[in-house]
């Protein structure tokens, strides 16, 4: 081969491992102290965190949507107690297998609130590195989807904060449009449902 000719090494894989450190990086900064005390502590308050903590550990417990999910052990006797709030199948996703696993509710539940800020980030992240083929407008979007204001202000309602599949969704119906493949459909579907799990 001659001089000059070499190809640069494929630095594809290096970016994200950079990305993925970078926003874990963002993330424990600004929920400090929550990876310290992981299974001692809530962020924000005491109580929509430890609602939703327990509405999790009961989809651990219980087969989402049948007549036992449902009817909840709260507000006895009265029957689908439940729906008076959100289910969280979508955040059960993640936290149910690691309660299964042993990992204990409130210890699960701050590990989705952390995923939630690092999924998004690099969730916007691919979605705008898609449309640009630039890292550094990816880093950008990731940054201002996954860790602004209105998200910080809502510390308290991981159900809010879990939100990456909403540029998974468009990713997928983007790369849908391009390619016409019908497994994008089926990962525009999975996106959609896994944010809107979460919320209803």
């Amino acid at each position: 081969m001659l001089a000059g000719t070499a190809r640069s090494p494929d630095t594809r894989g290096y970016q994200w491992l950079l990305a993925c450190a970078a926003y874990a990086g963002v993330t424990l900064a600004i929920t400090w102290p929550v990876a310290a005390h992981l299974g001692s502590t809530l962020p924000h308050d005491p109580y929509d965190p430890v609602l939703t903590t327990w509405i999790l550990r009961w989809n651990a417990h219980a087969v989402p949507l049948t007549s036992r999910w449902w009817n909840a052990p709260l507000f006895w006797p009265m029957p689908g107690a439940l729906a008076l709030s959100e289910h969280l199948v979508g955040i059960s996703l993640l936290t149910t297998p690691l309660q299964w696993l042993g990992v204990g509710a409130v210890t699960s539940y701050n590990i989705a609130f952390l995923a939630a800020f690092m999924l998004t980030a690099l969730a916007a992240h691919a979605l705008v590195f898609a449309l640009t083929r630039r890292h550094d407008a990816g880093y950008i979007a990731g940054c201002a989807v996954s860790f602004n204001a209105y998200r910080i202000a809502h510390a308290a309602h991981v159900q809010v904060l879990w939100m990456f599949g909403v540029p998974l969704a468009l990713l997928a119906l983007h790369r849908y449009l391009a390619t016409q493949r019908p497994a994008w459909l089926m990962a525009f579907a999975s996106a959609f449902l896994s944010w809107s799990g979460s919320r209803v």
